[in-house]
């Protein structure tokens, strides 16, 4: 990627920059397509949580903005999966996100421990309970929004 001084020429050679992740953003950069900063001052890195989320705000307060992601679609793989109280205060202004992403978490007893072991049928080498005493995922002396548990390719289409 490259972004040149006055003119923030963005170039990318040898693969396709393409953006067609959600109903909410649609764009295509192909091998060699220019960026002028006239189309939009802002160019964010990376189509993942952070970044779609970022072009969502940009979008309410009037500021264009360009993603550019390297990958070709959304991955299928669980990645990070944890979404901490601060998290979901940013994700409730935008449309109401921060409570779909609550109704699609699971059960808080469904995965507040890490488990160990060398294998799924082996035996439990230890435990963690991060929630230990909490019933629930709200700790409303540090917050009004639960965390949640949504992996990361389940939160991507909602952005």
């Amino acid at each position: 990627m490259i972004v040149k001084g006055g003119s923030r020429v963005l170039t990318r050679v040898g693969w396709l920059i393409q953006l067609r992740l959600t109903s909410r953003f649609s764009a295509c950069f192909s091998s060699g397509t220019r960026y002028s900063s006239d189309d939009a001052p802002v160019i964010i890195s990376g189509a993942g949580p952070t970044g779609l989320a970022l072009a969502l705000y940009l979008n309410r307060y009037g500021v264009r903005s360009c993603v550019v992601e390297r990958g070709m679609q959304l991955t299928q793989h669980p990645q990070a999966h944890f979404i901490n109280n601060r998290t979901m205060e940013v994700l409730r202004p935008l449309d109401g996100l921060a409570s779909e992403v609550s109704q699609l978490s699971p059960p808080l007893n469904e995965w507040r421990k890490f488990v160990y072991c060398r294998s799924l049928s082996a035996q439990v080498l230890g435990e963690v309970d991060h929630f230990q005493g909490q019933p629930g995922p709200c700790m409303h002396h540090l917050s009004p929004e639960p965390v949640a548990h949504l992996p990361q390719h389940r939160l991507l289409p909602l952005l």
